[in-house]
């Protein structure tokens, strides 16, 4: 599945943010590059390693699986760098796991659960029942 907020198209939106951003912070310049983690944590944080260790990448924007975010976020912690989540959607990121190191700019699960759960308790609810899976 392929969405504007990750995968090509998302590299692609960060690149003309950064063209009409002009390309360069405190005068150096901004260099955009992009891997694919394939959705498994061990191949997310040795892509986040290997930027932070060999290509001395100061800043990670997006990794958008939550398992893996967690993961960068305490290597991103252990290496004194920056990361921000704009699509990793886990509480945790600013909860339990949460660090000075890190940014987390989108929604919160645990809000949105919360929220329409107290919403729907206040107004009266009385128990939850989840629909069949689809199958």
């Amino acid at each position: 599945m392929m969405a504007d907020l990750s995968g090509k198209f998302g590299v692609e939106a960060v690149k003309m943010a950064v063209e009409d951003f002009g390309g360069t912070v405190l005068g150096r310049p901004i260099e955009v590059i992009s891997a694919d983690h394939q959705n498994k944590v061990d191949i997310g944080v040795s892509i986040a390693r290997r930027w932070y260790e060999n290509d001395k990448v100061d800043l990670i924007l997006d990794v958008p699986n939550s398992a893996i975010a967690l993961a960068v976020q305490d290597l991103t912690r252990q290496m004194k760098r920056v990361v921000s989540f704009t699509s990793a959607g886990s509480a945790d990121l600013t909860g339990k796991a949460c660090s000075p190191n890190g940014m987390h700019w989108t929604y919160d699960t645990y809000a949105y659960a919360t929220g329409v759960a107290n919403g729907v308790m206040e107004d009266g609810g009385k128990s939850w029942r989840r629909p069949p899976r689809r199958r």
